[in-house]
């Protein structure tokens, strides 16, 4: 798997509950086995980039996926946990969180530059650690991106 993923050019938070239908196959994939999840798209101001590691702690392997987004507009992510959807410029569609604990982290910072060049935005920094790690969305048995 591909560790760093570049030009993510839609991003969807989803709730947790909407992904009970998702099955996981770790290292693998998750597939949808209902209708299309449904989820808030959030606009981006610039492409956003998500790095994937993997370590092997204790004989088992964890994850760490880390997604970095500049949003046009402040979203609020306190208080309700949410997973998302990353689509890339190529059309694959990742998975960042499931519909069971740890959810993932979600942190967002306003930024106001100094020069009037520079638009204002805010920086949406999202940290998952687990045993899934980061997975292609499989709609109707079609995978988009080739493992």
């Amino acid at each position: 798997m591909k560790q760093i993923l570049h030009n993510i050019i839609r991003l969807e938070a989803v709730s947790p509950d909407s992904l009970s239908s998702v099955v996981i196959v770790p290292s693998r994939a998750a597939f949808v086995t209902s209708d299309a999840i449904q989820g808030t798209e959030l606009d981006l101001a610039r492409p956003a980039s998500i790095s994937h590691t993997t370590k092997t702690v204790d004989r088992t392997k964890v994850h760490s996926v880390k997604l970095s987004a500049s949003l046009t507009e402040h979203v609020d992510v306190d208080g309700h946990p949410s997973c998302y959807i990353a689509t890339s410029a190529d059309g694959s569609q990742w998975l960042i969180g499931n519909a069971s604990m740890p959810y993932p982290v979600s942190d967002i910072e306003d930024v106001m530059p100094s020069r009037y060049s520079e638009a204002s935005v805010c920086n949406l920094t999202v940290e998952w650690t687990g045993t899934v790690g980061l997975l292609p969305l499989v709609f109707n048995g079609e995978i988009k991106h080739i493992i």
